[in-house]
């Protein structure tokens, strides 16, 4: 026959055994270092993270910073085109979403898409949106060697 004092018991014993089960696991909290190639990734994100809030800040220099000077296009073309965004308009809203990381060797390649508007001198209003691939190579530090398809940190051509 059913007996709910008996029910009542066998609920709280199992209860009790499910409580206990996930502080029996293993005693150390091993801390596992990142691998090489994350901390790659990373450093490539953050100096790509570096360039768009620079670029946001009106900072022509922080966004060229980790430029290499072998930047495919020119250093020079790429520095124009930053400085011809910073001159035609007074005010920026980016935003950019990383879609994947790969990772090559000393290559980083980060691919993003992003979308923007950007506001001149009078106050028109021009929205942006686009698709790029932004090549980082570890020289010691993270370089940009490349930018392909819509670069956000030069708009105006």
């Amino acid at each position: 026959m059913f007996n709910l004092r008996s029910y009542g018991k066998i609920l709280a014993l199992a209860v009790s055994l499910f409580a206990l089960i996930p502080a029996s696991g293993c005693g150390k909290d091993e801390v596992i270092p990142p691998s090489a190639e994350a901390v790659k990734a990373e450093r490539a994100l953050d100096a790509l993270a570096k360039m768009e809030a620079a670029y946001k800040a009106r900072d022509i220099n922080g966004v060229l910073q980790p430029v290499s000077q072998d930047f495919a296009g020119g250093l020079g073309a790429l520095e124009a085109s930053v400085r011809k965004d910073m001159e035609t308009f007074v005010r920026v809203s980016l935003e950019t979403h990383v879609d994947r990381v790969v990772e090559s060797g000393n290559d980083v390649s980060v691919m993003m898409h992003w979308n923007g508007k950007w506001w001149d001198k009078s106050g028109r209003e021009v929205e942006g949106r686009g698709n790029a691939v932004f090549r980082f190579t570890d020289t010691g530090e993270m370089r940009l060697f490349s930018v392909t398809g819509d670069n956000p940190f030069a708009v105006v051509r």
